[in-house]
């Protein structure tokens, strides 16, 4: 059985070192069978996961990542987080999701990422939503205006 400071600090760890953008570090905190599931894509083995992490770290330029809620049953930790990530290009956007880690022997062995509905991007004066519809943001009255 695992304690949650255990699971916590691994997990903690994992995204220090993607905010930390070392990424050959990540596969030293992994199973080496360990399976990451994001969204629809599916990463198998340390190596897999140093490159999923290589091509995450292309598209953000920065991340900062917020725990909100934690739960712990066996070697199964569940996660609620806020991930705060600045494209290439300058957009920043806030992803909600739920991670569920599964461990083996103080190495992480499954995440599983549950994403809320979108992801939001704002750029100046438009939101553009992945998965979701395009809305425009009006700043002088406060309020989120359909495109269609």
């Amino acid at each position: 059985m695992y304690s949650k400071e255990t699971a916590r600090g691994l997990i903690h760890s994992f995204f220090s070192t993607l905010i930390d953008k070392d990424v050959e570090r990540i596969g030293s905190l992994c199973d080496e069978g360990v399976r990451l599931i994001w969204g629809p894509y599916v990463f198998e083995g340390r190596q897999e996961i140093t490159r999923w992490s290589k091509e995450f770290l292309t598209q953000f330029s920065c991340l900062k990542y917020k725990e909100t809620e934690f739960k712990m049953e066996g070697n199964t930790a569940s996660e609620k987080m806020i991930l705060e990530i600045t494209t290439q290009k300058g957009q920043t956007g806030v992803i909600r999701c739920e991670g569920i880690f599964k461990f083996k022997d103080k190495k992480i062995e499954m995440i599983k990422f549950l994403f809320s509905a979108g992801v939001i991007l704002i750029e100046k004066e438009e939101s553009v939503g992945l998965n979701l519809h395009k809305i425009k943001v009006n700043y002088k009255n406060k309020r989120f205006d359909d495109d269609y």
